[in-house]
């Protein structure tokens, strides 16, 4: 004889909303939640931000030259230099193109002569690295490597700035160069403990370089050129014929050093150097 299971007890109503209060989030945590979810925007935004300005696109193949923009702050030159000479190392690159006329603080030498022999120190042989020493600013150095790159008949170069600056670089060299047909490439410096294009939001030297770069862009008239032309640079003649050399930052003469309060505004830790 086959026996029926007894029906299981219905939870009483007590019962049932207790297992339901278990069950439902707390509320606090629910809060959290909902604070998340605002904040991802954003967060993703800044992370975006920070991609955009640290520009980075290695070539396929191996290409000409590096062209190292020039500074006169040693954290800022340490990693271009170290950042050239790996290209150099890994075969990127067959030359390296070392830019700027101003003067080194507490040295005589030019930041081209300064860049030059700190890569000959990192194993780069001294005849492979050509010497732009005039150069005073960004635009300047795009601009006075130009005959070097065409005399040496380069079709494709990579800069060396700093991550921070990629964009502004990119954007330099090509309404600089606009017309010549030179592939334009970006391998930048990193900034160890004052930027990182993930996390410069959580440190005050990341806004502080961040809204150096940004505000430049505008000023300098660059962001026309995001859209403008090719990947290699090349611009419409109306555009190159309209458009004058806007410089960058501070004038100074060749052979002189950029004033302590230029310095101090690019520093975003003073005691670092």
């Amino acid at each position: 004889m086959r026996t029926s299971k007894p029906p299981s007890p219905r939870p009483s109503p007590g019962e049932a909303n207790k297992s339901l209060l278990i069950l439902e989030p707390p509320k606090l945590f629910r809060i959290a939640l909902a604070a998340i979810g605002c904040l991802t925007p954003i967060f993703g935004m800044l992370i975006a931000l920070g991609h955009f300005l640290n520009r980075r696109q290695l070539p396929p193949a191996p290409v000409d030259a590096a062209l190292v923009f020039g500074t006169g702050l040693p954290w800022k030159a340490q990693a271009r230099c170290a950042t050239a000479a790996e290209l150099f190392h890994r075969r990127l690159v067959r030359w390296l193109i070392v830019s700027g006329g101003v003067l080194v603080p507490g040295t005589d030498m030019t930041e081209a002569e300064w860049f030059r022999e700190q890569l000959v120190a990192q194993g780069v042989p001294v005849n492979r690295i050509l010497l732009e020493s005039r150069a005073t600013n960004t635009a300047e150095n795009a601009v006075f490597a130009l005959p070097i790159i065409k005399a040496r008949q380069f079709a494709a170069v990579i800069l060396v700035m700093s991550d921070f600056e990629g964009i502004r670089a990119h954007l330099t060299a090509k309404r600089a160069w606009g017309g010549h047909a030179i592939a334009i490439y970006d391998y930048h410096a990193p900034s160890p403990g004052y930027w990182s294009p993930w996390t410069w939001w959580l440190r005050p030297a990341g806004w502080r370089l961040t809204w150096y770069t940004v505000p430049r862009l505008f000023r300098y008239r660059l962001w026309p050129y995001l859209c403008l032309g090719a990947a290699n640079g090349t611009l419409p003649a109306a555009v190159l014929a309209k458009e004058g050399l806007v410089m960058t930052e501070r004038q100074v003469q060749p052979g002189e050093q950029h004033s302590e309060e230029w310095r101090r505004e690019l520093n975003p830790d003073p005691e670092a150097g």
